[in-house]
């Protein structure tokens, strides 16, 4: 009997647990669109009580600026210098202190040296404190991985007002890696992450509304956090707004709105939203129906690891739709997304089995494993 694999024709909403969670962003300049305070929870004013340092947790969470010296760090070591020169540096502590004077029996006329400003100094002592806590968390530059330690660095980082470390802390609250478990705690220093406009903690934040984390679930506020860090194309978010849209969580479904956000997300490489355009076109939800760019995007969602994608890709080998049919080649997508655990993949590439001889299953499963191999998975 010739392969025939049913693809459902309804798209369903997505569910809220869809929404992603991705704190990766640079820390940006301002924030164009910024949401009200919720004053009825009083975040601005909450006090962020001591944490409890607890066991280490596997989970580290994306800290900004990983991955090479970028301008933050030259920044940081210029100003490592003047703190040096100024004999503020001792070992490899920061220690802040008044200016320094001449003394009023001075030699009259003496050159005045000139000394950072408290608020120069603070900012330099914060930078240092955020990039001492990144290498704590994750063992580099002969640090012990210490979760622990890491907490202490971000929060006496944050204190100072580093945006980045405040967004560090609360991911770390949110998944209790080096501290108990506080959503609240969380939601406290995305926020105040979030005022300074932070994308990554706008995001973050949206996410604990819309998914009612230490606070009461709030579709709409988290949707205005969301908007506020898509405005600056942090990538998770673009996609949340879009998601936010297709579930129908504030106002109607509008598949067409979502599909706008789903491609600002998607062509800035981002795979769950690349698959959820790929479907779209599939489906002629939201767009015109249209099997090539349907193939295109689920393609690029596959190359980019997306399991999901995957196992539809296999789909569209198997009945030509947007590529050529090819047995083979859906074989080798199935073995690729089962890798990934993709539900049905198993299934579908066993079905996909009865189409082909001994040596082309051998052929497809071998491109598999060297494509696995060459994506290092």
């Amino acid at each position: 009997m010739p392969w025939s694999r049913k693809i459902s024709k309804g798209v369903a909403a997505p569910a809220v647990a869809e929404i992603d969670a991705n704190p990766s962003a640079e820390l940006p300049a301002t924030a164009p669109y910024m949401p009200k305070i919720p004053g009825g929870l009083n975040w601005s004013a909450r006090k962020i009580e001591t944490a409890q340092w607890g066991a280490d947790n596997p989970y580290q969470p994306t800290i900004p600026g990983e991955g090479g010296i970028g301008a933050l760090k030259i920044v940081l070591w210029l100003g490592l210098g003047l703190l040096a020169v100024a004999g503020l540096v001792k070992g490899a502590q920061v220690i802040l202190v008044e200016p320094e004077h001449a003394s009023p029996g001075g030699p009259s006329g003496a050159e005045q040296k000139p000394q950072p400003s408290a608020a120069a100094s603070s900012a330099v002592n914060a930078a240092v404190l955020f990039e001492q806590a990144k290498m704590s968390l994750h063992g580099e530059q002969g640090r012990t991985k210490d979760a622990a330690e890491a907490v202490r660095l971000f929060r006496a980082s944050a204190e100072q007002g580093h945006a980045g470390a405040q967004f560090a802390l609360g991911g770390l609250f949110a998944k209790g890696n080096g501290v108990p478990q506080d959503h609240e705690q969380a939601g406290a220093w995305f926020l105040k992450a979030a005022i300074q406009g932070h994308a990554g903690a706008q995001n973050s934040f949206g996410f604990l509304y819309s998914q009612g984390l230490g606070v009461q679930r709030d579709s709409a506020e988290a949707l205005r956090w969301f908007r506020a860090a898509a405005d600056q194309n942090h990538i998770s978010a673009l996609y949340n707004v879009g998601v936010m849209h297709a579930s129908g969580l504030v106002g109607d479904i509008d598949h067409a709105e979502a599909a706008n956000w789903y491609r600002k997300a998607a062509e800035r490489g981002y795979a769950k939203a690349q698959f959820r355009l790929g479907e779209y076109y599939y489906r002629g939800t939201g767009v015109g129906q249209d099997f090539d760019p349907a193939a295109t995007w689920i393609r690029k969602a596959a190359e980019n690891g997306y399991a999901q994608a995957q196992n539809r890709l296999g789909d569209l080998y198997g009945l030509g739709h947007g590529v050529e049919k090819d047995f083979a080649s859906a074989y080798m997508w199935y073995e690729i997304a089962m890798a990934g655990g993709a539900e049905n993949a198993r299934g579908n590439r066993d079905l996909m089995a009865d189409q082909l001889t001994a040596r082309e299953i051998t052929d497809a499963a071998k491109r598999a494993r060297e494509w696995l191999a060459a994506n290092g998975k």
